[in-house]
């Protein structure tokens, strides 16, 4: 046990020395709860005997922490982008019908900046759906703690090639703070790479039913075919 406790700590203290001033207080207090807690060792141990990629296990906790913590956060933060995206696209169509009576040639810079510019907005328009259909759209600490478990999960998965639901529950118990995990919890947590299909997959009925009835996405507000409010 010392053994191991002691192989955890060179992990520990090597993976602070590597990062060393881009670990923030968050990053710094999870390495501390790591390092405190017995069963963290048994848990590193158990799912790596070999101590192959602790480094990573230890990485991804940080993250596991910091994706709960932050959840709701970015939830308010995609909602704002998505919501201001018609404002966006009206903008720019607003742009190329001021220019579209002043200049005219085929191959105009503007108008093309112009039509990069829709494009990179869609795309953002997108990529935002996808990134709430891959997210519990809940802003409350279950939803933020599911964030989290699904984070742990995947990694100790894909680490392992074994899914070690007990382990993932232990260091989730660690890593966020709470004492009230078990691998039932874990096991109804959605891994990201999941997460990542199920919200393509909204994101392309939402963009399909957007496109027959022409409805903007967000608040159902009818537009036009430019991309403009009514």
């Amino acid at each position: 046990m010392n053994a191991a406790a002691d192989r955890l700590q060179v992990a520990i203290d090597a993976y602070r020395a590597k990062e060393g001033d881009g670990l923030d207080q968050h990053a710094k207090d999870v390495l501390k709860r790591l390092a405190a807690d017995w069963r963290a060792v048994d848990a590193f141990v158990a799912v790596l005997p070999n101590g192959d990629y602790w480094d990573v296990l230890i990485s991804d906790c940080i993250t596991a922490s910091e994706r709960a913590r932050t959840h709701a956060m970015r939830i308010c933060a995609l909602r704002k982008r998505l919501q201001r995206a018609p404002n966006a696209i009206k903008a720019v169509e607003t742009l190329r019908d001021f220019f579209g009576g002043i200049r005219s040639e085929p191959f105009d810079p503007v108008k093309q900046a112009l039509g990069y510019l829709r494009a990179e907005i869609d795309f953002r328009r997108r990529f935002t759906e996808e990134s709430l259909g891959a997210r519990s759209r809940k802003k409350d600490a279950s939803a933020a703690q599911a964030e989290g478990l699904g984070w742990l999960r995947e990694s100790v998965f894909r680490l392992s090639g074994r899914p070690n639901l007990r382990h993932v529950a232990v260091l989730a118990e660690i890593v966020l703070g709470r004492r009230d995990i078990d691998p039932n919890n874990v096991r109804k947590a959605v891994m990201p790479s999941h997460a990542l299909r199920r919200g393509r997959n909204s994101a392309e009925k939402r963009s399909y039913y957007n496109e027959k009835t022409q409805k903007c996405p967000v608040r159902g507000k009818k537009i036009d075919r430019t991309g403009q409010r009514d």
